[in-house]
């Protein structure tokens, strides 16, 4: 081997290389390998950050620093993690030993709420199914028609014509794009290879806007001239509401720790199929899931803390439209997060296309070429109409995170447990007690935000009519 003077290197120099540069394989391998630990916690994670990054700091923005950090801990990542857990017992309760060396696969919620229920209720899973996944969609083109047209002034530094402003015309003219043009042409496939890549992308950006965040908060004069000051206004803060704020901020928190559907694939693929392993793969992605919630919202409110508008700012749910244009590096998040939605859509769209051929066609049967292309045009319609009606994606996640998120996070796999475990005398009163306390303080909560939300809706349309008249 020739090292960069041109000299050839000594014997030990070049084992050591070949060393390192096997042990860096083996690594990216243990990585992308299907059932290694750290692929199981890499896809973990990428399901569980996403779009509730840029609504994170409204938390803490509505209820402090302290009590935005408890709400995150016990009301995001502590309830996420214990319903987690109930599907690994789940799954371990139904999955089949049929595999080789005694494993069991699970073929997902459907066949647990069958062994659960029966059949009515596995129809019935397979719908709230849908949805959560159709609202997914819908999310991702809101975001992208937000940003889209905030992003081209931005670069621009001009303001945009009416039908590619963003008012009302403008972000339906972006969201048909996006639909019709960006995304159903890539969204006919039955399989996507790029996958790994996908997921990995979509990591790095949520990653770079974490830390983007944190750096412009700490460095960026611009826009936080003085961060111990900041600081100090944001803990001082007088706008915590109480009681109120805290249900208000649940659906937010709901939608950002939702990685439960993942769950049974998870626990078919990984390598050690024991409940000790699927403790760490959950335990890890909620601890890093937490680090990046807390560094996101912490520092997202603090850097906007002193400004006069600040209300304004944090009642969008969309840091990446708080930054003015002077900070570079939001360009760079705006970006790549627009990629990630382009990529991230058909992948959504994938599972949504296979939960309708379980609900449409007899068990086995796929969708022939026809019936693919029609029930691909006919979803991509169905979200882009949908999308239409939800102005932004603070109004998305509070939807999505009132309705869906938590019937399938939280309420399905509580309703599961104790219907799979109502003879099992091993399993104690205060777990069953638990389950059942979830139920009813996660649809308690999801109803007064679903309520609150159109409260606060209509007191804005009055608003807007008085401003008018």
């Amino acid at each position: 081997m020739i090292n960069l003077n041109g000299k050839r290197q000594p014997r030990f120099q070049q084992d050591i290389s070949k060393a390192k540069s096997a042990s860096f394989k083996t690594y990216l391998s243990s990585l992308t390998s299907p059932g290694s630990l750290p692929a199981s916690i890499f896809s973990l994670t990428v399901i569980c950050l996403g779009a509730g990054t840029l609504s994170i700091p409204y938390v803490f923005y509505a209820n402090g620093l302290l009590f935005g950090t408890v709400i995150l801990l016990c009301g995001g990542a502590g309830l996420s993690f214990f319903s987690g857990w109930l599907m690994v017992e789940c799954c371990n309760i139904v999955g089949t030993a049929k595999l080789p060396k005694g494993r069991k696969r699970v073929g997902g919620y459907e066949e647990i709420a069958m062994h659960a229920y029966g059949g009515k209720a596995a129809l019935m899973t397979s719908w709230c199914m849908l949805a959560c996944l159709v609202g997914f969609i819908v999310s991702y083109i809101v975001l992208f028609k937000e940003l889209m047209p905030f992003t081209m002034e931005k670069l621009t530094g001009t303001k945009l014509p009416d039908i590619l402003s963003t008012g009302f015309t403008g972000k339906t003219f972006w969201s048909f794009i996006f639909c019709f043009i960006l995304v159903l042409p890539i969204s006919f496939a039955r399989t996507l290879s790029a996958l790994h890549f996908t997921s990995f992308f979509s990591l790095c950006i949520s990653i770079y806007l974490v830390l983007a965040i944190v750096c412009t908060c700490l460095f960026d004069k611009g826009v936080t001239p003085s961060v111990s000051l900041s600081f100090q206004t944001a803990f001082t803060s007088t706008r915590v509401l109480g009681w109120q704020s805290f249900l208000n901020s649940l659906p937010v928190v709901m939608f950002s720790f939702l990685y439960q559907t993942n769950i049974p694939m998870i626990y078919n693929e990984i390598e050690v199929q024991t409940t000790r392993q699927m403790w760490k793969v959950m335990q890890y992605t909620t601890i890093g899931a937490v680090v990046a919630y807390l560094l996101a919202g912490v520092f997202g409110f603090v850097t906007f803390s002193l400004w006069e508008n600040v209300d304004e700012l944090m009642e969008r749910k969309n840091i990446l439209l708080s930054y003015p244009e002077e900070a570079t590096s939001s360009y760079i998040s705006l970006l790549g997060m627009m990629g990630v939605l382009l990529l991230n859509t058909p992948l959504t769209i994938l599972p949504c296309k296979d939960t309708l051929e379980t609900i449409m066609l007899p068990r086995g049967r796929k969708f022939s070429t026809v019936q693919n292309i029609k029930v691909t045009l006919g979803l991509v319609t169905v979200c882009f109409i949908f999308s239409i009606a939800i102005t932004n994606i603070g109004d998305a996640i509070t939807l999505l995170g009132a309705t869906t998120n938590p019937i399938i996070a939280f309420i399905l796999p509580c309703l599961f447990y104790l219907k799979l475990t109502e003879d099992d005398k091993s399993v104690s009163f205060k777990q069953r007690l638990f389950a059942q306390l979830m139920i009813a303080f996660v649809g308690m909560s999801s109803i007064n935000g679903l309520w609150q939300f159109f409260v606060e809706n209509k007191q804005e349309d009055k608003q807007e009519v008085i401003g008018c008249g």
